[in-house]
């Protein structure tokens, strides 16, 4: 019951839902503490791994689908979060709006140092391709966030090979973090 849920009549800030990989989706709540964490956690990722800086420009396109699903909106939520923080960061939420994805990859893309493709690793990878396909040049600062699912050391060899790096840690999953 919603009663167990919100006890004693507590009203957190936002409210999500899981992808239901396990089964059935599960909505959960999260406060701006979690929030904070989420935004550290992202921090660490593009600073200690990506190795992205605060003078960089970094276009950041979330490819997870929007609506109720954690993944897509608590993602948006940490970027906002870190160019409030002194990041040169542009988050662009697209969900799964494929043409879209291609559109800003071809026409914005390009100004920026760095891009962060997040998304579901299967759904990247149609991006991926789609890009090798159309001839949109992805550039050797492209970085992958994916979550939502595991994938294979194939994969990510594949992956790199698109996109054109020999770096695995250029593409980072977080699988599991939101919860």
């Amino acid at each position: 019951s919603a009663n167990l849920l919100l006890p004693q009549g507590y009203s957190p800030s936002v409210a999500y839902a899981s992808s239901g990989s396990t089964g059935k989706p599960t909505f959960w709540y999260r406060t701006p503490l979690q929030e904070l964490h989420a935004t550290e956690v992202h921090e660490s990722i593009i600073k200690d791994i990506y190795g992205i800086t605060k003078n960089d420009t970094v276009l950041v396109v979330i490819c997870f689908s929007m609506g109720v699903w954690v993944a897509g909106n608590s993602e948006a939520a940490a970027f906002y979060s870190l160019a409030d923080k002194g990041y040169k960061i542009t988050t662009i939420t697209p969900g799964i709006e494929k043409n879209d994805i291609l559109h800003i990859l071809r026409k914005l893309s390009p100004n920026y140092k760095y891009t962060i493709i997040a998304g579901y690793p299967p759904f990247i990878s149609d991006i991926l391709h789609a890009c090798n396909e159309t001839k949109i040049p992805l550039g050797k600062n492209i970085r992958l966030l994916t979550a939502g699912d595991s994938f294979t050391e194939h994969w990510r060899n594949s992956a790199l090979e698109i996109m054109g790096s020999n770096k695995p840690s250029h593409i980072i999953n977080v699988y599991g973090c939101a919860d």
